[in-house]
């Protein structure tokens, strides 16, 4: 069987974004599932190949002053050539050809749903997967990312929906979004990270060429920027001896650069993660590392209540920010976690063993 997979293809470099994409890769192979993810371009500036970011990461470095950024771009750009899979890239509609390629197409897993995300009505129909026939359209883990859709794109949404053999969604408020507006049951599954094992990963993470992991080290990962609390107790883990490696810091370069690989091997070995976000949790209850919470920063707060729900499922503690360093701290427990993941682990390979008929 062959399948495309639709997500988010063109959006800025982000590690969760690259990880959930080759787990839904890697979880179809296991099915003996031939999966591609289709490369979706909305502008010509995407039109790039290996070879054209190379040359534009010299040029961006002269023209734009952003040498570091274009590395990232270039590292994220080798991740995705070699785990997930692209098909040549597909500029504004999805050719007959290449719908006729795949016995089906799936949807998700990310924001795939979120109307804010689709500008017009040419990527809004391409995430509903409207170019496909109505016997060849799943949905696995997607995400809507909105408490509602909006009128003008209600329509589309409901008439596409109504197309699909299998819908399953990764938040409770998009299920009964669902449920209310088109009138079907979506069932609720895990994001496609959590479905790959420990192990598993470990054959992807990649140690950073230029960072001592050796050395007992906290992870900042931030995409709401940090506040004072953060920096506060920052201090006081490098005052107790810990290293402090931060992504997303332009000060750390090779650690700004890091590319997906090796932001999982980077939490694998840490002795703590400091976070607001959802992947850096889900990778530290993979890794059973301890973490600290915080909430995100600007106009994303709302992210909180995803990690929330991650927390309530595998009965993970709150650890949310707290003025003191204390032991309590760097104590975890996941023993109930992981019995529970290994059930939603399998609810998640029945749905697609279900709705691809295999």
């Amino acid at each position: 069987m062959r399948v495309g997979v639709v997500t988010i293809t063109n959006g800025p470099c982000n590690f969760g974004n690259q990880l959930q994409n080759s787990a839904v890769i890697a979880i179809l192979d296991k099915l003996d599932v031939n999966a591609d993810t289709l490369f979706f371009v909305y502008r010509a500036e995407y039109l790039a190949s290996i070879k054209h970011k190379l040359k534009n990461t010299v040029f961006s470095a002269f023209k734009l002053g952003d040498y570091l950024q274009a590395q990232r771009e270039l590292a994220f750009e080798i991740f995705s050539k070699r785990y997930v899979k692209y098909t040549k890239p597909i500029k504004k509609s999805v050719p007959p050809e290449v719908v006729d390629k795949y016995d089906c197409f799936i949807c998700g897993s990310d924001q795939v749903w979120n109307p804010n995300f689709s500008t017009d009505d040419i990527m809004w129909d391409y995430y509903l997967l409207a170019f496909a026939p109505e016997n060849k359209r799943v949905s696995f883990a997607a995400s809507i990312g909105v408490s509602d859709i909006p009128k003008e794109k209600e329509n589309k949404f409901v008439g596409a929906l109504n197309g699909y053999r299998a819908i399953s969604v990764r938040e409770e408020a998009g299920a009964t979004l669902i449920r209310e507006k088109v009138g079907k049951t979506a069932e609720m599954i895990i994001d496609p990270t959590l479905m790959l094992n420990k192990e598993e990963w470990d054959r992807i993470a990649r140690k950073p060429k230029k960072i001592n992991c050796s050395k007992k080290y906290v992870l900042t990962y931030f995409l709401g920027g940090k506040g004072e609390r953060v920096s506060c107790q920052v201090e006081k883990l490098r005052k107790s001896g810990y290293e402090i490696y931060n992504l997303l810091d332009r000060g750390q370069p090779d650690l700004f650069t890091a590319d997906p690989a090796e932001f999982v091997y980077l939490i694998s070995k840490a002795s703590l993660i400091l976070t607001d976000s959802f992947h850096a949790c889900v990778f530290s209850f993979i890794y059973e590392k301890p973490y600290l919470i915080y909430a995100r920063e600007g106009k994303e707060n709302g992210m909180i209540s995803r990690i929330e729900t991650l927390l309530s499922k595998f009965c993970m503690q709150r650890k949310y920010v707290d003025s003191g360093l204390k032991n309590e701290l760097f104590e975890h427990n996941y023993s109930k976690g992981k019995l529970l993941l290994n059930e939603e682990r399998e609810k998640a390979i029945q749905f697609l063993k279900e709705a691809l008929e295999i």
